[in-house]
C-alpha cells in the first residue's frame, strides 16, 4: 500500500492543477516499512523533458540527487514518484513503464477539466504494472 499524508497529497494534487496542461512530476519522501510505502511529504520537481511536456515527463535529475541526500540526512528515503495525466487516463503509459523503478510506486493524478478527478499507484515488477493500494490518512 502506498499511504500518503494529507499534506503530501494537497501538495500533489495543488501540484498538478498549477502545471496543467502540462505533466506535473515530483518525488515522495518517507518510509518503506512492513510491505507498506509512507509518503510523509511530496517534493514538486520541475518537469524538464526537451519535448512535448503536455505528455512527458521528466524529473530534473538534480532535483532527485539533492533529495535523495536530504532524505538520507533526515532518516528517511525516495519512497514514490508522481506525476499527472492532464485530461488523460490515470492508467500507465508504455514511457511510464520504461522510467519506473521496481523498487517504488508510481503515483498517476488524472486530470480533467483541470481539477483532480482519480489517483491511483502501480508498481512495476517484472516489466509488468499492476495496481497497489492507495490511502490518504496520517
Amino acid at each position: 500500500m502506498l499511504r500518503l499524508a494529507p499534506p503530501a497529497w494537497q501538495a500533489i494534487a495543488a501540484h498538478a492543477r498549477q502545471a496543467a496542461p502540462e505533466e506535473a512530476c515530483g518525488i515522495l519522501v518517507g518510509r518503506h516499512e512492513a510491505g507498506e510505502w509512507l509518503a510523509l511529504r511530496a517534493e514538486p520537481c520541475l518537469n524538464v523533458h526537451p519535448g512535448d511536456r503536455r505528455r512527458h515527463f521528466l524529473i530534473d535529475p538534480e532535483r532527485h540527487l539533492a533529495l535523495q541526500r536530504e532524505a538520507r540526512q533526515q532518516g528517511l528515503e525516495i519512497v514514490a514518484f508522481y506525476h499527472s495525466h492532464p485530461e488523460g487516463p490515470c492508467s500507465p503509459s508504455e514511457e511510464d513503464g520504461r522510467m519506473a523503478h521496481p523498487w517504488a510506486p508510481m503515483l498517476i493524478v488524472a486530470l480533467r477539466a483541470g481539477d483532480v478527478a482519480e489517483a491511483r499507484a502501480w508498481l512495476w515488477q517484472q516489466g509488468a504494472a499492476r495496481a497497489i493500494p492507495l490511502a490518504v490518512a496520517p
